[in-house]
């Protein structure tokens, strides 16, 4: 065979075509880092004012983050969604991971009565398309904070948790208040993700 330039003996001995599928760490990183944030989750919790009554938990087929009770006796579901590094997608901020958890959380009210907390590393922005998704789950979920710049729903969670009675009404929050828009029409160029 002629070549057009030469090629090194090393480098014509296996076809890309033949190397061996090797698999990135990144999902694996990325499941640790999941691992990671759940208990720091479960420790804010606990700081919160909760007592966590079970960790890893499923109804039916949906998984739950923990059990979770509050000095005042309020039981909730503990759904954790985030990471313990501050990136620009990190936690709620992307738009997939809000409709995952949502799901998973529309899941789980239709099958308990028992509340909804959410715990994340970070809140969508309002107005944001994760932001309305998240607000559109106002019904399914009592209330969502962030272990990072949220005191006020530190505060909530408090609320929830050691207030007697505890709170029965939702609180005033962010992530409820989320902008409302038209319809958008998807296509080309809408960066749906």
């Amino acid at each position: 065979m002629t070549h057009l330039f030469e090629v090194p003996a090393v480098a014509a001995q296996t076809p890309y075509e033949d190397l061996p599928i090797t698999y990135s760490d990144f999902q694996a990183l990325a499941s640790a880092a999941g691992a990671d944030f759940k208990e720091m989750a479960r420790e804010w919790i606990v700081q919160a004012g909760g007592v966590i009554e079970a960790g890893k938990l499923k109804f039916d087929s949906y998984p739950a983050d923990g059990l979770v009770r509050g000095r005042n006796g309020a039981r909730f579901v503990l759904l954790a969604r985030g990471t313990p590094d501050d990136g620009h997608r990190s936690g709620l901020r992307r738009n997939d991971t809000v409709l995952k958890m949502g799901c998973r959380a529309i899941m789980i009210a239709r099958r308990t009565d028992l509340p909804i907390l959410v715990v994340t590393s970070h809140l969508p922005d309002p107005g944001s398309r994760a932001g309305r998704i998240l607000s559109d789950l106002h019904s399914d979920i009592v209330d969502v904070a962030a272990t990072a710049g949220d005191l006020a729903g530190f505060r909530r969670f408090r609320r929830h948790l050691t207030e007697v009675p505890a709170p029965s009404d939702p609180l005033a929050s962010v992530w409820r208040a989320g902008v409302f828009s038209q319809p958008e029409l998807f296509g080309e160029g809408t960066g749906d993700a």
